[in-house]
C-alpha cells in the first residue's frame, strides 16, 4: 500500500448532502490530513448506508493505507460507529459531529425523532422531493447562524437537488432502524464528539446520555448558538478540536475560539 505523509481521514456525510457540501470544511482539514468524503446520495441500489460506508472505507484504505481517522456527521455518525466496531485495528480515531446513537424514539429512548415523521418524509419524497429537502434544510441552523451559512446551504440546494430517491429513502430507512446505543459503549478507539447546543435534528441530550453511559471517558466539544452543521457554523473551532484530538491532546474550548 502507498505510504502517505498526511494522516488519512475519511469523512462520512449526512442524509441528502453529497461530498460537495462538505468542501469548505474539508479544504481546512486538508492542510493536515489526506481527506476523502463519502456520501449516501447515490449508493448502489442494493446497498444500505453501513454496507456502502464499509465498501468506501475498504477502497480508501486500499489506496492510502491504514489506520484511518473516521469522521461521521449526522447519519454518517451512525455508520462511523458501526465501522469502528468492525475495524478496531484499522481505525485510529473516531469523530462524531452532530451525531447520534439512535435517531428515532424507542420505547426506552425519548430523545430522537418520532418514527412517523421519518415515515412521512419517505412518502413525501416520492411526490415532492424539493419540499422535503428544503424543509429539512431549514432545521439545520442555530439561532445565531451567519447569513452567509444560510446562503451557502440555499445555493447548494439550488445547484444540487439530489434526485437519487432510492438512496434518500434507504437513508431514511437506516435512520429509522439503526440503534447503536449498546454498540457505542464498546468503542475502543479514542472518540471525540462535537455537538451544537441548538441542534434541532440530533438533540444534544442524546450525546449527553451516551457520554454518561460510556464505559470510559470521551472528548467532547459543545458549541453554544450552533445547530446541526457545526463544521459550517463554527469551522475553526471544529478543525482545531479535530487537530488537537488526533495529536493526542485534550480538546480545550478556549483553544478553539
Amino acid at each position: 500500500m502507498k505510504q502517505v505523509e498526511k494522516q488519512p481521514l475519511l469523512f462520512l456525510s449526512g442524509w441528502s448532502y453529497d461530498a460537495a457540501f462538505l468542501s469548505p470544511f474539508l479544504d481546512q482539514l486538508s492542510e493536515m490530513y489526506q481527506v476523502r468524503a463519502v456520501d449516501f446520495t447515490n449508493m448502489k441500489p442494493s446497498s444500505d448506508c453501513v454496507a456502502w460506508g464499509h465498501e468506501m472505507l475498504e477502497a480508501y484504505m486500499e489506496e492510502v493505507g491504514e489506520p484511518v481517522v473516521l469522521c461521521g456527521w449526522s447519519l454518517g455518525s451512525l455508520v462511523a460507529t458501526e465501522l469502528a466496531m468492525e475495524n478496531r485495528d484499522r481505525i485510529s480515531h473516531i469523530i462524531l459531529i452532530a451525531g447520534t446513537a439512535c435517531f428515532t424514539k424507542k420505547a426506552t429512548y425519548s430523545d430522537g425523532w418520532h418514527p412517523r415523521i421519518v415515515k412521512r418524509m419517505k412518502r413525501q419524497l416520492i411526490h415532492d422531493e424539493e419540499a422535503v429537502l428544503t424543509q429539512f434544510d431549514q432545521a439545520l441552523f442555530g439561532d445565531s447562524v451567519k447569513p452567509s451559512v444560510k446562503a451557502y446551504v440555499r445555493e447548494y440546494r439550488e445547484r444540487i437537488f439530489s434526485s437519487h430517491q432510492t438512496s434518500l429513502i434507504q437513508g431514511l430507512d437506516d435512520l429509522l432502524e439503526i440503534d447503536n446505543r449498546e454498540l457505542i459503549q464498546h468503542i475502543q478507539q479514542p472518540l471525540l464528539w462535537i455537538h451544537g447546543i441548538e441542534d434541532a435534528i440530533c438533540p444534544v441530550n442524546g450525546m449527553n446520555i451516551c457520554k454518561q453511559e460510556m464505559k470510559r471517558p470521551i472528548e467532547t466539544l459543545l458549541l453554544e448558538d450552533i445547530g446541526h452543521i457545526p463544521f459550517l457554523e463554527a469551522p475553526e473551532a471544529c478543525a482545531a478540536a479535530i487537530k488537537q484530538f488526533t495529536k493526542g491532546q485534550s480538546v480545550r474550548r478556549d483553544a478553539c475560539d
